[in-house]
């Protein structure tokens, strides 16, 4: 198989992953590689269940809180680029994307829980979900945090 006139093999496509068996697959920056991105496709899948089960707004401050769904919208993306970028690069030691992972988990929680109380929305089982994925968002950089804690 060629492209552009290169050879590809699975050695140039993906040099960072090391063949099983080999001395590499056992060192300590893999496996810490391997655990962070695990926890970011798991807070990523709770962030995107807690937001598909999200009906729309439908109380009055669905139409006077726009200023403020801007604000809130800037920061939860602000939120996700950095647990994104800080735990796709942990390596041993480093609990900053933990850190931020929890902090995210934390801020997703206090906005769940902000809902029914601004009239945003009213209490039903989506938000009981909601609240499980926030949780779990905030559980999921706890643990990151404590394995990297333990890897120091």
């Amino acid at each position: 198989m060629t492209h552009r006139g290169a050879r590809l093999s699975p050695d140039r496509i993906r040099p960072w992953i090391p063949r099983a068996g080999s001395p590499e697959a056992d060192q300590p920056v893999y496996r810490d590689l391997t655990f962070s991105r695990g926890v970011l496709a798991v807070w990523w899948l709770l962030y995107l269940v807690g937001g598909l089960i999200q009906p729309e707004a439908d109380g009055d401050a669905a139409a006077t809180l726009g200023a403020l769904d801007t604000v809130i919208l800037l920061a939860a993306l602000g939120v996700l680029v950095a647990v994104t970028f800080l735990l796709a690069r942990a390596r041993g030691g480093d609990a900053r994307g933990g850190w931020a992972a929890l902090a995210g988990g934390l801020f997703f929680l206090g906005l769940s829980l902000a809902c029914p109380a601004t009239d945003h929305h009213q209490v039903a089982g989506w938000w009981y979900g909601q609240l499980a994925a926030s949780a779990g968002m905030a559980a999921a950089g706890l643990v990151a945090v404590r394995y990297a804690i333990a890897r120091r």
